[in-house]
């Protein structure tokens, strides 16, 4: 085979020297580490998400807690405490 300029002939095949671009494979592997990431970030936005979520009621039920024990400590009577808060739980 005669090798032409610009060009070398390697395991049977010509192969450019002066590639431009990617080839299908590379192009194939940097579109799945793409989609890796963005699952991977998908993922933990999701978990912060439900935690903000979750952090929220938790807020919520602490300020009605902290609401409700601040009513008792005022309540001069704590023998009739039970009788006004009974089956509010």
């Amino acid at each position: 085979m005669v090798a032409i300029p610009g060009q070398q002939l390697d395991s049977g095949f010509l192969m450019r020297k002066d590639r431009a671009g990617f080839t299908l494979i590379e192009v194939a592997i940097a579109t799945a580490m793409l989609g890796i990431v963005v699952l991977a970030l998908m993922s933990t936005s999701a978990r912060m998400i439900r935690s903000v979520t979750d952090d929220r009621a938790r807020t919520l039920a602490t300020a009605s807690a902290d609401a409700r024990l601040a009513l008792v400590r005022q309540w001069p009577q704590y023998a009739t405490i039970d009788s006004v808060y009974a089956g509010s739980e």
